[in-house]
């Protein structure tokens, strides 16, 4: 009878003891851990079962790549859409072009593709026509009084007196800020020229400066690059070998832009996330000479385009708020965390839209 019984005592100490054991608190982490340790390479969903009282699915989740190894792929081919976050901007280019409507500014080989990769506007308006006065408003806030093109001094505070560093790279300036036209270099678009509160003879360069800068890591908070009147995508004689169709002006200028473009893209310093590009038209294609109030009228003469480029930008982005020269210098100016001038303070901002 005693031989019968032990059996049964044997089988009712172990139901105690498992009972016991399914009731100890043991801790959700320690669980977890030898879980991990068990399949460390796994990544099928495994179910952990523990006296907490229910049944925890735990997935072993690869680590993600970081933001820097989107940004070490940045080049040509792709520019944005690298990190989903923008980073703090310490670099901003600005890259002019002269008089075309948005279909034709964005219709070339090299600014479409800029458009598709990056982003653009679709309601963005010079101020007036010429182009002078677009200049000094995208870097002053005001067009301080000036309606023509001309060799025009002022002293009004400008973006390049803001900034900690500037540079205005001119292709074929004969020299540093040099102020008279030599063909295909034209004086009166240089912008660095007509403000009497900045050091133009340092910081007003040849294009031919920008690469040593760039390989250099030396590039400035603010750069202002202006191509000559061959590049400009303005279609008229300005000292090339023949005059300029519109077609022939939009494709020069789309080559030289690629051409300009591609080392930028490919540098230690856009890949380090914290540089924004703009590229922008002064004016549309004027049928109204001089003096209209193109902020009033919003006729098709006056509207022109943006494409914003930097890392954080999503690719085919179309920003449709109406913008204006005074919206370019807001937005650098907050991006570069610099107080707003003039009628910057009115005007939209572009950040937002451009994830910037």
């Amino acid at each position: 009878m005693r031989r019968r019984l032990v059996p049964g005592v044997i089988g009712a100490v172990a139901a105690a003891l498992a009972i016991a054991l399914l009731t100890v608190p043991f801790p959700h982490s320690g669980v977890l851990a030898l879980v991990r340790a068990a399949r460390p390479h796994s990544t099928a969903p495994v179910v952990v079962e523990g006296a907490w009282g229910g049944v925890k699915p735990y997935k072993a989740v690869s680590r993600p790549r970081p933001a820097l190894d989107g940004l070490r792929s940045a080049s040509w081919n792709r520019p944005c859409g690298l990190i989903r976050h923008p980073r703090p901007i310490h670099h901003v280019i600005w890259i002019w072009f002269e008089n075309q409507d948005p279909a034709h500014a964005l219709g070339g080989s090299t600014t479409s593709a800029l458009a598709a990769r990056c982003g653009s506007t679709s309601s963005y308006f010079g101020l007036t026509h010429p182009s002078l006065p677009n200049y000094l408003a995208a870097v002053s806030g005001s067009t301080q009084g000036i309606v023509k093109n001309c060799f025009c001094s002022v002293s009004a505070p400008s973006l390049m007196f803001q900034v900690a560093s500037w540079r205005l790279y001119a292709e074929s300036m004969p020299s540093n800020c040099d102020p008279t036209d030599d063909l295909p270099y034209q004086a009166h678009h240089n912008v660095a020229l007509h403000f009497q509160t900045i050091d133009c003879a340092d910081n007003d360069v040849p294009l031919t400066q920008l690469m040593p800068d760039l390989r250099a890591g030396d590039l400035p908070e603010f750069s202002f690059i202006l191509p000559n009147g061959c590049h400009s995508m303005h279609f008229a004689k300005v000292g090339c070998n023949h005059r300029l169709t519109r077609k022939l002006a939009i494709r020069s200028g789309n080559t030289w832009l690629h051409t300009l473009l591609t080392p930028i893209l490919d540098s230690r310093t856009y890949r380090n996330g914290d540089t924004a590009i703009f590229i922008a038209w002064d004016e549309g294609q004027p049928v109204i000479d001089k003096g209209e109030h193109c902020l009033k009228t919003l006729s098709p003469d006056c509207q022109t385009s943006v494409i914003a480029i930097a890392p954080s930008v999503v690719p085919g982005t179309t920003a449709t708020t109406l913008y204006d020269p005074y919206s370019l210098l807001r937005t650098t100016e907050a991006l570069l965390r610099l107080p707003l001038l003039g009628r910057a303070h009115s005007a939209h901002g572009m950040r937002s839209a451009f994830n910037l």
